[in-house]
């Protein structure tokens, strides 16, 4: 055992500094500040940087991200230590792939999580453990699928609990995957369920990679963890050239047969899924294309979700086969996962059978 002088000594021959970036000035210089003599380190607050930045309390929006990448690089060019922060186990093994040397856990933003879990009556389970949720009443932010909107929910809606508030977010802004998790994040409650469809369920996958701590429940609807193939790049690049050249109605036509399978049949439901495609308007369809064509793979990703997750497919769906939606249900650790009697719109189809089934999961059994 070393006495305290001997203990102080290697102490201070030892000190690790790391330098706080916290306003756009340490941003611009991040690069400088690390190649000082004995820093050894930097590492960004990213809430204060988010205030700093003009975005208080949106830490997920693309300007912040940018800023701490550009921080992190500057650091990395200087051949200093990338340090981050967090208080979720699977979000530190993710910096930890992306390049970070040293990870603080965030004991306090755990500790939160924790206790406002239990004040709402329901104790957080580890990762990865079997999900019992027991009345999960935050809001619920409903994401459709590619030319859906907030009328794509309402008959489901109109059969889910009256206690639930449901809350339809945007994914016709951006042309990227991570772009329209941003967005639906900077719009979002604090914290908050998520049901995502087809496009919508990719997206959704994206906003808990961005943010787990903010999603208290998960419902993926008719979606895949895949990125796209092939011929699905050449489907969609084709229907961005006709869209160009002044062919959206006639493709919101076919997209409505597409997407309605059998269930196009029904007039009603061609009428509504037309009338909601053509409010996404064209723009908004070729950023969506966009979206796709560039979206990842989450397969090996899905493995870290810790978030209670229910998949949901539909039997006669023949755009995300129910095949796809298995593969995604085994991925995701503890998710539940159920088929209905219904094609890949099933919030059209089968709306009052969907929101029992939501109902339950959340512990809202009708």
């Amino acid at each position: 055992m070393i006495g305290t002088d001997e203990h102080l000594r290697r102490a201070a021959s030892g000190t690790t500094i790391i330098v706080m970036i916290e306003d756009s000035a340490g941003v611009i210089a991040a690069q400088d500040i690390a190649a000082v003599d004995g820093v050894d380190g930097l590492f960004v607050g990213p809430a204060d940087l988010a205030v700093a930045l003009g975005f208080s309390g949106q830490q997920s929006v693309p300007q912040v991200k940018t800023a701490i990448d550009q921080v992190h690089a500057g650091a990395r060019r200087a051949g200093a230590a990338v340090v981050t922060i967090t208080g979720d186990p699977a979000v530190a093994r993710e910096h930890f792939a992306a390049g970070s040397q040293m990870v603080i856990y965030n004991v306090w933003s755990a500790l939160g999580r924790l206790f406002t879990s239990l004040a709402a009556g329901r104790a957080e389970p580890a990762p990865g453990s079997a999900r019992d949720i027991r009345k999960i009443a935050d809001p619920v932010v409903l994401l459709a699928g590619m030319l859906g909107g907030a009328a794509t929910w309402d008959s489901m809606a109109a059969a889910l609990s009256p206690t639930l508030s449901l809350r339809p977010g945007r994914i016709d802004l951006d042309d990227s995957i991570a772009g329209m998790a941003a967005s639906v994040l900077a719009d979002a409650p604090s914290r908050f369920v998520l049901i995502g469809h087809s496009l919508g369920g990719v997206v959704a996958q994206e906003v808990v990679r961005q943010a787990p701590e903010r999603v208290s429940a998960l419902v993926l609807l008719h979606c895949s963890g895949r990125g796209p193939t092939e011929q699905q790049q050449a489907v969609w690049a084709e229907l961005a050239v006709r869209a160009g050249d002044g062919g959206f109605a006639v493709i919101v036509a076919e997209q409505a047969v597409t997407n309605l399978g059998s269930a196009a049949a029904d007039r009603t439901h061609v009428a509504a899924w037309q009338q909601v495609a053509l409010q996404v308007g064209r723009d908004g369809f070729l950023r969506q294309l966009a979206a796709q064509s560039g979206r990842q793979d989450h397969r090996a990703w899905l493995r870290s979700i810790a978030v209670p997750t229910m998949v949901i497919g539909g039997i006669t769906d023949e755009v995300s086969t129910p095949a796809l939606q298995q593969e995604l249900a085994d991925l995701i650790p503890g998710a539940r996962y159920a088929e209905i009697d219904a094609g890949h719109m099933s919030m059209l189809e089968a709306p009052a059978v969907l929101a029992a089934l939501i109902a339950d999961f959340l512990g809202f059994p009708s």
